[in-house]
């Protein structure tokens, strides 16, 4: 397998960018004995960024999910290059900047696999280097060009990026599209809560829209947990707000939310799992997963108020007709004894 690094360097390109993008780093841990490499003296980049106030929890990596992915998407490119104000996008109205002739960078990223998701910002890396990618004004699709959000993303996808480098951080950029290549037309997403669990792999996840499904899991299965993470916001250094890593079965814990991706079935209920989401974020399903859980607990005593009401209806009409038995009863009594007199 061929990784290429496609870059093309301005003129009047910032000397710390440029630094930046010249590494000899392979993408994926996997792919490293691939590749050939000349002997280069090491360049170390500027320094842009200092470590995280705060300590991150010790876990194990995701490693990117390939499963789906053709070879050719996996052939690395990353292109950064300085473009001065097109008429296209002054016409368009959709020039990144204010003024269509001030000069602007575009960034074109192949397959970067995704370290951490948020709610309005991806973090990524591709050829050792790493990345913030802003989702302000993105369009979030799925391989075959589907419109999906940022719910359905999770760490180890692999996406391309089409955007524009930030002015001032040269780390940062403003995203227009992403294509998440992990993200597939025969997968479907479900958000709930956990159920009843029967080990070793199966449990009930609980949904809004769709009712109850069946989770299978097979050792296939990329289980992966995110937990918040404190970070003291300094000036000069990037938070991270939550951690993922790999997690087990026996993680997955009644009355918490998840997020499964997987193969749909809906003749037998059940979702064939080819990826599980637990624990918690700042994605939108994750915060608001109180709501969630209120929602569903109503769906729930609403269809218990619906039996409970059809039971009481039930011996209603029961007793209405016992009643109507003993009135006619009553009548043909009445009668006999009015015949018998005459």
């Amino acid at each position: 397998m061929k990784i290429a690094v496609v870059i093309y360097f301005p003129k009047i390109m910032r000397k710390s960018l440029a630094i930046s993008i010249i590494l000899a780093a392979g993408f994926f841990p996997f792919l490293a004995a691939a590749q050939t490499v000349s002997p280069s003296p090491t360049i170390s980049p500027a320094t842009t960024a200092t470590p995280t106030a705060t300590p991150t929890p010790t876990v194990l990596p995701v490693p990117p999910i390939l499963k789906g992915i053709g070879e050719n998407e996996l052939h690395q490119e990353l292109s950064i290059k300085e473009i001065r104000g097109l008429k296209i996008c002054q016409e368009l109205n959709s020039c990144p900047f204010d003024s269509g002739d001030k000069p602007y960078i575009e960034v074109l990223i192949k397959a970067a696999k995704i370290n951490e998701v948020a709610s309005e910002y991806l973090k990524i890396s591709i050829f050792g280097n790493n990345y913030k990618v802003d989702l302000k004004e993105v369009k979030l699709v799925k391989q075959n060009w589907a419109n999906s959000e940022i719910d359905e993303f999770s760490v180890g996808d692999l996406i391309n990026i089409f955007g524009y480098l930030d002015e001032n951080d040269n780390f940062l950029i403003h995203a227009k599209t992403i294509r998440n290549l992990t993200l597939q037309k025969n997968q479907r997403v479900f958000k709930g809560v956990v159920g009843a669990i029967t080990p070793p792999d199966t449990f009930v996840l609980q949904t809004t829209d769709f009712g109850d499904y069946d989770v299978v899991v097979s050792t296939d299965t990329k289980i992966i947990k995110s937990e918040p993470t404190p970070c003291a916001q300094t000036v000069g250094t990037t938070c991270t707000v939550s951690v993922s890593g790999v997690a087990a079965f026996d993680d997955i814990k009644t009355g918490e939310t998840a997020i499964v991706r997987g193969v749909w079935n809906s003749a037998a209920k059940k979702i064939q799992a080819e990826s599980i989401i637990i624990g918690s974020d700042t994605r939108p399903f994750f915060r608001n997963a109180s709501q969630v859980k209120d929602q569903i607990q109503n769906k729930i005593n609403n269809i218990i108020n619906k039996l409970d009401s059809k039971v009481n209806s039930s011996g209603t009409l029961k007793s209405r007709i016992e009643e109507l038995q003993n009135r006619l009863s009553d009548m043909l009594l009445q009668l006999r004894l009015q015949g018998g007199g005459n």
